[in-house]
């Protein structure tokens, strides 16, 4: 029996997804701390707000992310984590004769579709290219515009650097169609370089709790 859209629609919102990365030395050390922190209270903001996480384990993101998340949860909530969590880390090798970007770009699928929430942190990577320099991370940007593309809510986390700067940015030069279920001012939040890692997580869970009222 298949779900109809409305319901297909009420269980990917349960879920979010948390895509970045943020490769070492990337960022200085008090940026890096920063990140971090916010991090830990985006995984935070998706326990608090009965969410369900799902994660690729970004380098550098996905540790932080599930620490804030259960850090979170009640203590007596540990056999029940498997409801709550849903961690798919990038194969290492693929088969002999496989397409790796056709394979990427299906498994980058497969990890945003099911989440009604796309929240992006930082996206910075080491350049394959052997220099030791990095750059954006093309696969955090991939995701993003999937996520947009399905239509699921994108909250790019802008004070967290690289990539999730760079959607910010372009998000907030066309306010007009930014998400009614985001206001301006949690959005300024998102972006804001002196603000507390504690209340940009909460400007998250003012956007999940939102996104709940408007279903």
């Amino acid at each position: 029996m298949r779900c109809s859209p409305r319901s297909s629609r009420r269980i990917a919102q349960r879920s979010v997804f948390v895509s970045g990365s943020l490769a070492d030395g990337a960022l200085d050390g008090l940026q890096t701390d920063r990140v971090r922190a916010i991090t830990r209270e985006v995984g935070r903001a998706i326990a608090a707000s009965g969410k369900r996480l799902i994660s690729g384990y970004g380098i550098g993101i996905g540790d932080h992310v599930l620490s804030g998340m259960v850090r979170e949860l009640p203590p007596d909530s540990a056999s029940k984590l498997a409801t709550r969590l849903s961690i798919r880390p990038f194969p290492r090798s693929l088969p002999e004769g496989t397409n790796e970007n056709a394979f990427k770009s299906l498994y980058r699928e497969d990890l945003v579709a099911p989440a009604g929430t796309c929240i992006v942190i930082c996206g910075l990577r080491r350049k394959k290219d052997g220099s030791g320099d990095f750059e954006l991370g093309p696969g955090v940007r991939e995701k993003a515009e999937l996520a947009r593309r399905l239509k699921r809510l994108l909250i790019p986390i802008g004070a967290t650097h690289g990539v999730a700067r760079q959607l910010w940015q372009e998000m907030n030069a066309d306010l007009a169609a930014l998400d009614p279920r985001i206001s301006r001012a949690v959005f300024a939040t998102l972006g804001d370089d002196s603000a507390d890692p504690s209340t940009i997580g909460e400007a998250v869970v003012a956007i999940l709790t939102a996104v709940d009222r408007s279903d």
